[in-house]
């Protein structure tokens, strides 16, 4: 809800827009823009903090809630984004959002390099950066077959899986 929100706000700056009028039906973020409910998800209160940013650049804006029952236009609007972009609508406008506008730091903790020569994920390593495979024909079959499941980036060995993202692994913690 804060994302077309934003959206919106992005909009009126493109076009040059001074004073704005917005009718939300989300009473949730309406009323945390104008100041009368809290924001207290730390999520919440980064798009808190980046609408009211956006704001300040128009001369004056109004907000309203409007519950979507009353509020054709944007019961329409809302299912638009779950549908497919036509190329022959050209008084809709609709923007594609790649990623959210506020960025969380990812973390990473290495836990043990993967150089150890006792390490489960050494050889499996060495195949898929290097293709060398141990000496010893039925372990190298083994190296293969394990191989399937994983994928390097950036030096980094990650296990694919079918639903799941890709998972960094780590040697066992001694």
């Amino acid at each position: 809800e804060y994302e077309a929100f934003l959206a919106g706000l992005r909009l009126a700056e493109d076009v040059g827009a001074k004073e704005i009028k917005i009718y939300t039906d989300s009473q949730l973020v309406a009323s945390q823009v104008l100041g009368e409910y809290q924001a207290k998800n730390d999520n919440l209160s980064e798009y808190l903090t980046l609408v009211k940013e956006r704001i300040t650049k128009f001369d004056s804006a109004e907000i309203q809630h409007v519950p979507r029952e009353h509020n054709k236009r944007a019961d329409i609007l809302s299912k638009l984004a779950s549908t497919k972009r036509k190329n022959g609508n050209k008084s809709v406008i609709q923007e594609i959002l790649s990623h959210p506008s506020i960025q969380k730091p990812t973390r990473v903790l290495d836990i043990n390099a993967i150089g150890d020569a006792n390490c489960w994920m050494t050889p499996v390593y060495n195949y898929l950066a290097h293709g060398t495979l141990p000496n010893d024909e039925k372990e190298a079959a083994t190296v293969k077959r394990r191989a399937c499941s994983y994928t390097l980036l950036d030096e980094k060995l990650y296990r694919r899986g079918f639903s799941i993202p890709l998972l960094k692994c780590a040697d066992e913690a001694t």
